[in-house]
């Protein structure tokens, strides 16, 4: 049950950002309400003496409070970006995998000095002193105004982001990319542990993971506002899966996976930053477009990120036996190449229109 956590808050994302108030004088209060939700998910969690009850505090719970900050942010980051989107948002999850980079290093001697219930409650301090400054500073472009003025347009719906032509193919493209893009966080120290790792190299190797996804995003961003975005989605994913099959596959040592896990967390962690290129180009400065076609991305990638827990679960007990002589340690195999055969597929669907606007090129070329 544990491993149904992540992704939660992409699901519960797409599910409550339709009816969440967008008007700009109730941001301070969602984020306020947010926040609220997040502490009292980890005291709660820290109570917690169950698997059920951890996915309900930590998963759930957790989620819906970062849910509201995603919102506020998001509606917020398309009114003050206009251009440049990706490269913005590149800057922006640089942050966060910054936070995510020292995260598993101090929660592991966190847990090793003070145990479970501990740890969470130690925790809630630096978070609240790191989340307090967003109440004020997740603000918008124009200044929140207390008259209601009826709109001249009826408000973006889902249904009006669905007509558009090119979402569904797109979304075929994120999700199969989404649906094994958390397998090295989740698994890489499982992984370590089957190497014979002690604790503290396998918090090095999620560590790394998230040391090699700070750049990505940014470069990826700045790519994809500059280029075809569909040649920046393609190179990621086929990155991705090339890392997976030709390295995760052959890693017989701590440092091999360290590599790995920098190497992976580069060229995979700007995938979903260069969708914002996408979103962009078909909202065409509706920024009520741009939002509803966000929310539908997050839920069908919370939907597959969802998935992987299971998933890859159930893979790793085809051959439960760790074989150091194997490929992939034997056990890791059909996980491995389930892996890598998703991101491939991702990677020749996104290259398909490059390949086919190459192609218009010469033949209008000849003619």
């Amino acid at each position: 049950m544990l491993l149904l956590a992540p992704g939660l808050q992409g699901f519960t994302e797409g599910l409550l950002c339709q009816f969440l108030p967008k008007s700009a004088r109730f941001r301070q209060p969602i984020v306020m309400i947010g926040i609220a939700i997040m502490v009292l998910a980890l005291i709660s969690a820290s109570f917690a003496t169950s698997a059920a009850q951890i996915v309900v505090t930590q998963g759930i719970l957790y989620s819906l409070g970062g849910v509201l900050l995603t919102f506020v942010h998001v509606s917020v980051f398309s009114e003050w970006f206009d251009r440049k989107r990706g490269q913005a948002m590149g800057l922006i999850w640089l942050g966060f995998r910054f936070g995510g980079l020292a995260f598993p290093l101090i929660c592991q001697w966190l847990l090793d000095k003070h145990g479970y219930e501990k740890t969470l409650r130690v925790l809630i301090a630096p978070m609240l002193a790191l989340l307090a400054p967003s109440i004020f500073l997740l603000r918008g472009r124009y200044p929140a105004s207390s008259a209601q003025v009826k709109p001249t347009r009826p408000p973006v719906s889902k249904i009006t982001a669905f007509r558009t032509p090119t979402l569904p193919f797109y979304l075929l493209v994120a999700v199969l990319f989404q649906a094994v893009t958390n397998a090295p966080m989740m698994f890489i120290t499982k992984f370590a542990t089957d190497l014979e790792l002690d604790r503290s190299d396998r918090a090095v190797g999620l560590s790394l993971v998230f040391l090699g996804s700070m750049l990505g995003p940014y470069f990826h961003g700045r790519l994809s506002d500059n280029a075809f975005y569909p040649s920046v989605l393609g190179v990621s994913a086929l990155s991705t899966s090339l890392m997976h099959l030709l390295v995760w596959g052959f890693v017989k040592s701590k440092y091999g996976l360290f590599g790995y896990a920098i190497v992976v967390g580069t060229v995979s962690g700007g995938f979903r930053n260069s969708m914002f290129a996408y979103y962009t180009e078909v909202s065409a400065g509706s920024s009520e477009l741009f939002t509803a076609i966000h929310s539908i991305f997050s839920f069908f990638d919370g939907v597959a990120i969802l998935s992987i827990g299971p998933v890859g679960t159930g893979l790793l007990t085809i051959n439960p036996e760790v074989r150091r002589d194997a490929y992939a340690l034997g056990k890791y195999q059909p996980l491995i190449i389930y892996a890598g055969g998703m991101t491939m597929a991702s990677a020749l669907l996104a290259l398909a229109p490059v390949f086919s606007h190459y192609l218009q090129e010469s033949w209008a070329r000849r003619s």
